[in-house]
């Protein structure tokens, strides 16, 4: 039963929850991503309604706070997918040990 226990709970289980893990925090990316690319459609769609002739280089790219959220959330989602990984290992190689 302990054998049991431990392939479900140590690697079944772990491992459904690390992948779905991993997808939305993929799809959280590229969502903010998107969200980031309309924010900026519309504020060139706005700017060029009132006329402005030049663009400055602000408007070309990311303003500096989208920049700043895309970064924090890189930051976050990179911990949360980092940290389970040494658990993740370790419950690996024990399982892979008491199956041989």
């Amino acid at each position: 039963m302990s054998q049991i226990n431990d392939i479900l709970n140590r690697g079944v289980v772990i491992y459904i929850t690390y992948i779905t893990m991993v997808t939305y925090v993929s799809i959280l990316t590229f969502k903010l991503y998107q969200a980031s690319k309309i924010r900026r459609s519309c504020k060139a769609t706005s700017t060029q309604s009132s006329h402005k002739t030049t663009d400055s280089p602000a408007d070309q790219g990311f303003s500096s706070r989208d920049l700043k959220v895309v970064k924090s959330v890189v930051q976050v989602c990179t911990i949360f997918v980092l940290l389970p990984l040494p658990f993740l290992l370790v419950s690996s190689i024990r399982l892979s040990r008491s199956r041989v």
